[in-house]
């Protein structure tokens, strides 16, 4: 225990509490791309369902001629 204590310290990744993510994910996202067939170049994992809406909604709106979500937003509650 003591040794791969000493081996996860020495890693220097991110401080996490699970710092074997980091890379297990990167790893994941080199292969969804490669089975994408090379036309996804980037992975977006989130925490929860709703984080994913928000980020296929964020990058559906940068995408020139894309659609314009602003009309499907709920109004401001300002």
């Amino acid at each position: 225990m003591i040794a791969a204590l000493r081996e996860e310290l020495e890693r220097e990744g991110p401080a996490m509490v699970q710092t074997h993510v980091a890379e297990s994910a990167g790893e994941l996202a080199e292969k969804l791309c490669r089975r994408a067939g090379g036309r996804l170049t980037k992975v977006f994992f989130g925490s929860s369902g709703s984080e994913g809406i928000e980020a296929a909604i964020n990058s559906a709106v940068l995408i020139p001629g894309g659609p314009d979500c602003s009309t499907h937003m709920a109004p401001s509650m300002d």
